[in-house]
């Protein structure tokens, strides 16, 4: 199963608090029993419309579309596309384990931070932070999904 949403707009604050605008789609790929979540980001041919002046405002428009378009949802993994005219870039999602409120049952703590696993991040819970550093081509299989 793949689901691709419409294109809409993010408005978010610059580091300058000035309303930037992000146009960006959710995508979701069923495959294995296993569920990816794919927020694709695409720059127009206007690059002022759509800039990030710093890597701040990265973690802000992924954050503003997870917890508008994901709150509450549970998927095995998260991926993040951008894609300008020349290429997709995929880039790493990363979040603070620390961040996690630690649920109490009767007898022991939910969940130690070290035995997180994927499944147990829910979308709008966390903070994310996106790994500018780590950002690559994406896969050509991705890539070609990702075309309208």
């Amino acid at each position: 199963m793949t689901y691709k949403g419409d294109f809409k707009d993010a408005v978010f604050p610059s580091a300058d608090r000035e309303a930037r605008v992000a146009r960006y789609r959710l995508v979701l790929i069923e495959m294995n029993l296993r569920v990816s979540a794919v927020i694709h980001l695409r720059r127009e041919d206007r690059p002022a419309r759509y800039q990030f002046g710093s890597e701040r405002e990265f973690d802000v428009v992924v954050n503003r579309i997870v917890n508008t378009e994901l709150r509450g949802v549970r998927v095995d993994s998260m991926r993040l596309v951008v894609e300008s005219d020349q290429s997709s870039i995929e880039y790493p999602l990363d979040f603070n384990a620390a961040d996690i409120p630690a649920r109490r049952t009767n007898i022991q703590p939910w969940l130690d931070a070290a035995e997180l696993r994927s499944r147990d991040i829910v979308g709008g819970r966390v903070a994310l932070f996106v790994d500018v550093d780590a950002g690559r081509p994406a896969e050509v299989w991705l890539t070609e999904l990702l075309r309208d």
